[in-house]
């Protein structure tokens, strides 16, 4: 059984399904649909466009410094069998992999990530890749490029590439938020 398969036997009673649907540039959208239904009606309800893509979530594992390619979900692939029986996350986008540039000091890096990518996935690799000890990754975050605000680690890559574009800048700086909070 692939990672995001599960068990028929978890399906809600009624045959329903939660589906928590990311789409570029917008927040997260939450739909209940049939269970038997497949991924291709759930994106023709959400009046997504044939363009766009759908893709399992990204395991937030570390993967090493290699580009990594996403999960493509089929529209064919039955909601029943994907997610973790009350739901399922589905990551639409119009690109395969989103080009991330992280600028540090002086120095810049590169890699591809699946749309699906948290945020705290390209921070832990940016920090390995950039070689930086305990003591200068501490209070680090990424922030988009030429904002001053620190981006939340949950938060997916295609949330922040809007459509048409497949690549994201970011700054990896201080965080100023003094009081520990995760974000």
């Amino acid at each position: 059984m692939s990672p995001v398969e599960r068990p028929q036997s978890q399906v809600a009673a009624d045959g329903a399904i939660d589906v928590l649907l990311y789409l570029p540039g917008v927040p997260p959208t939450k739909l209940s649909a049939d269970a038997a239904g497949n991924v291709d009606d759930v994106l023709r309800e959400a009046a997504v466009g044939k363009e766009v893509v759908a893709f399992a979530p990204d395991d937030d594992a570390d993967d090493g410094d290699a580009d990594v390619a996403a999960h493509v979900v089929t529209g064919d692939s039955l909601l029943r069998d994907l997610g973790d029986g009350r739901r399922v996350v589905l990551h639409c986008h119009v690109c395969r992999q989103i080009a991330v540039t992280v600028n540090y000091q002086s120095q810049q890096i590169r890699r591809r990530f699946p749309p699906s990518t948290r945020v705290r996935k390209v921070l832990r690799w940016a920090k390995r890749k950039l070689s930086l000890s305990d003591a200068d990754a501490d209070n680090l975050a990424l922030f988009l490029c030429d904002t001053d605000e620190p981006l939340r680690e949950t938060t997916h890559l295609g949330e922040l590439a809007p459509v048409g574009k497949c690549d994201l800048c970011f700054d990896l700086m201080k965080d100023r938020n003094i009081e520990g909070n995760r974000r």
